[in-house]
């Protein structure tokens, strides 16, 4: 009988054993699933089509959302009613003193311009906001493009409070911030991971003579890189009147609104613009 009793003892014990390692691994997943809840929800999210996804989100972007991109006026006509600001890619023709509306310079100015996209910013959306990425300036240039520039913003009435200016130049951007224009420094694509401890510092050092220079109001970088330029400014301690714009390249606003890292940034009071992805049919 002692014998069998040890025998049942002994299985009770290894039952009760086998029950605390059981709790412990659901203890274990359940805790992975808490911590990791925002990465697995994401994942998801970006498996999604967008086609289904609009019909679960119905609203328009919020304020701070504006359209990437817009790099034609048939695009910024068939975005007039749903985004409140629009990003135009301008690259100066010093000879002609024309601005091409283009990411890369395809020297057909006359069919793609600043110009023509005023003209319907004034027809459809003026008063929006306006983010010019200004490809080409230098300080040999900038005062022929803030000339030309000038000429057409009083031309289409286009207050120059709506505008962002940016530009990797923020040296040459002090001519236009002394002008009244809002500028943006145009962060240089650090592949901060793989840099060495003076190259970082380096590129510490710089973005603070930018920051400090009075040449700018704002920094300007892509959230959706590998490398974590956020925090790297974030980690700088800049100015407080230096306030960030962002873009996201290729993600759709409403596939934005429901990931985690999104809706960070939309409550991040430093961020004022968040530059997102909207195709429509005139995408160039």
């Amino acid at each position: 009988m002692k014998s069998l009793d040890l025998i049942h003892s002994h299985k009770a014990g290894i039952i009760r054993f086998l029950k605390l390692v059981f709790l412990f691994i659901v203890f274990v997943v359940m805790m992975t699933g808490l911590f990791q809840y925002d990465k697995l929800s994401d994942y998801i999210i970006s498996h999604v089509p967008e086609r289904l996804i609009d019909t679960i989100i119905d609203e328009p972007p919020p304020e701070k959302i504006w359209l990437h991109r817009v790099n034609s006026t048939e695009k910024q006509i068939e975005f007039a009613n749903k985004y409140q600001g629009f990003e135009f890619d301008i690259i100066f023709y010093p000879e002609e003193r024309s601005f091409e509306n283009s990411h890369e310079k395809t020297g057909n100015f006359k069919k793609y311009n600043l110009a023509d996209q005023l003209s319907t910013y004034a027809q459809y959306n003026s008063g929006k906001g306006l983010w010019l990425d200004l490809k080409n300036l230098t300080e040999g240039n900038k005062i022929n493009i803030k000339a030309a520039l000038d000429v057409l913003l009083d031309k289409y009435r286009v207050d120059k409070d709506k505008i962002w200016l940016e530009s990797p130049n923020w040296k040459a951007l002090g001519y236009f911030r002394q002008a009244g224009y809002h500028t943006s420094y145009y962060l240089p694509y650090y592949k901060l991971s793989k840099m060495s401890a003076s190259e970082t510092s380096k590129a510490r050092k710089e973005t603070m003579r930018a920051a400090l220079s009075g040449n700018i109001d704002a920094i300007s970088f892509p959230s959706s890189a590998q490398d974590d330029y956020y925090h790297f400014l974030e980690n700088l301690k800049l100015p407080d009147n230096i306030v960030f714009l962002t873009w996201h390249e290729n993600k759709y606003y409403k596939v934005f609104l429901l990931e985690s890292g999104g809706k960070a940034l939309l409550k991040n009071n430093r961020i004022k613009v968040i530059l997102l992805k909207d195709m429509g049919h005139f995408h160039r």
